[in-house]
C-alpha cells in the first residue's frame, strides 16, 4: 500500500503550479490558525453588538454568570492558588516544548 498519495491532492495536476510551504517563509503560518483569530477577534466586537441587539436578555443573563464566575474564582483564595498553579505549570510547558522545538535546531550557513 503506497502512502504517498492522499485523497486531498487528487485532481492535481502534476504540470501546474503548486505553492510549496517553505520552512521560515511564515506566511503559511498567516494563512492558517493565525489569520483565522485575527478575523475573529476583529469581527467580534461587530458579533457581540448584533447579539445585544437580537438577544439583550440572553446576553445580560451571559454577561451576570460570567461575571458571577470571575467573582467568584476572584474572591475564594484556593481557587487563587488552584489557577495560578495550573497557569505557571502551563507556562512552564510550553516554555518547554518551545526550547525544545526551537534551541537545540542548528541552521546551517
Amino acid at each position: 500500500m503506497n502512502n504517498d498519495h492522499s485523497a486531498m491532492g487528487s485532481n492535481h495536476n502534476p504540470g501546474d503550479p503548486m505553492k510549496v510551504p517553505v520552512s521560515g517563509d511564515g506566511s503559511t503560518k498567516e494563512d492558517g490558525f493565525v489569520g483565522r483569530v485575527r478575523a475573529t477577534a476583529g469581527s467580534l466586537p461587530s458579533k457581540i453588538d448584533v447579539q445585544i441587539k437580537r438577544n439583550p436578555y440572553l446576553t445580560i443573563g451571559l454577561a451576570a454568570a460570567i461575571g458571577t464566575g470571575v467573582g467568584i474564582v476572584v474572591s475564594s483564595r484556593v481557587l487563587r492558588t488552584v489557577l495560578a498553579a495550573v497557569g505557571a505549570a502551563a507556562a512552564a510547558e510550553l516554555t518547554r516544548a518551545y526550547f525544545r522545538k526551537n534551541a537545540w535546531v542548528v541552521k546551517a550557513s
